[in-house]
């Protein structure tokens, strides 16, 4: 059996982290709470090392959700992971959040099925991505790309939308699936098996996640 992935996805206020050997075989916690991912992770991660009777050392590597997503979450994830791979001497494996997303919904929807993913950025913009079911996986239709809440009325009230941004349209809330807003570690973890294993890292100095948008902090007068 091939050694196992482990995988963690801290984009979004769930904490996934997944032990990933096959579709047949994986150990995966999640937890949705927010702000809870430094306290949380580690202990899921040992939880699931103790689950499977293996130890770090036997994983393949390391798969880390990348962006774009919270800041804060995004930062927790990378430096865990590479701290782990330092200590273990594993590559990483960084993984765009939004492809593992569209990957894992292609799983549940028919073929040639049109969906976006629209998640919030802060109270003015969302990021958006638009994707096309395709023989079991899916395809980019556009790139990534922030809009402005008020930059959205070209979307069709019957375009699937899955994410956490609350989309209106004429007073009528959007066909938006809010409860899938970030991929489970599972599908992290399977995505960069089947599409990422160019871009492994085992040097990794450098390595930031994919924030797609500068952090700006905001005081009580710009708040």
């Amino acid at each position: 059996m091939d050694k196992p992935i482990l995988s963690i996805e801290t984009s979004q206020s769930v904490c996934s982290a997944c032990l990933y050997y096959s579709n047949d075989k994986f150990f995966e916690t999640n937890f949705n709470l927010k702000h809870s991912h430094a306290e949380i992770l580690f202990e899921n991660i040992d939880y699931l090392f103790n689950s499977a009777k293996t130890t770090l050392n036997s994983c393949d590597g390391i798969a880390i959700s990348s962006g774009p997503g919270s800041f804060t979450g995004l930062r927790i994830g990378m430096a865990a992971v590479k701290g782990m791979a330092l200590a273990s001497k594993l590559k990483i494996f960084p993984v765009p959040t939004f492809e593992a997303l569209a990957f894992q919904i292609s799983n549940f929807l028919l073929d040639n099925t049109e969906f976006m993913i629209m998640n919030r950025v802060n109270q003015e913009e969302i990021y958006s991505q638009k994707f096309k079911t395709a023989l079991n996986s899916y395809k980019a239709v556009d790139s990534l790309q922030i809009l402005k809440y008020d930059g959205i009325d070209s979307v069709k009230q019957t375009t699937l939308i899955f994410g956490n941004a609350l989309l209106h349209s004429n007073d009528k809330l959007l066909n938006i699936k809010n409860s899938i807003f970030s991929p489970s570690a599972r599908f992290v973890a399977e995505w960069s098996r089947k599409y990422g294993q160019n871009s492994s890292l085992d040097e990794f100095d450098y390595l930031e996640p994919m924030y797609f948008k500068n952090f700006v902090v905001k005081g009580k007068n710009n708040a």
